[in-house]
C-alpha cells in the first residue's frame, strides 16, 4: 500500500510536470478520498493544490480534505497550509 505521502508525492509530481494521465489521476483521488483521515495538514494542502493546478475536480475528495482539517485543532494546522487550500477550494469550486 501507498502511504499518504507517497500519494500525495504523485499527484504533485503529475501537477508539477503537467503530464496528464486520467486513470492514474482517477485512482490516486479514490484513494485519497477514501484515506484522507491518515494525511497529514501539509499532505492535504500538497494534494489539494495539486488537483487544483491538474483541474481534477472530485467533490468527494474535496469533501474528505475539508473534513480532515477540520477534524484537527487550528493551531495544528501551518497558515500555507490555509493559503493553499484556500486557492485549491476556489479554482475547483
Amino acid at each position: 500500500d501507498a502511504s499518504a505521502q507517497d500519494l500525495a508525492n504523485s499527484i504533485w509530481a503529475f501537477a508539477k510536470s503537467q503530464l496528464r494521465h486520467h486513470p492514474a489521476e482517477e485512482a490516486i483521488a479514490l484513494v485519497c478520498t477514501s484515506r484522507a483521515h491518515e494525511f497529514s495538514a501539509q499532505q492535504l494542502s500538497n494534494t489539494g493544490w495539486a488537483f487544483a493546478v491538474i483541474r481534477v475536480r472530485r467533490p468527494s475528495l474535496l469533501k474528505a480534505i475539508s473534513a480532515s482539517l477540520q477534524a484537527r485543532p487550528c493551531h495544528e494546522i501551518q497558515p500555507q497550509v490555509f493559503d493553499n487550500i484556500s486557492w485549491a477550494f476556489a479554482v475547483l469550486l
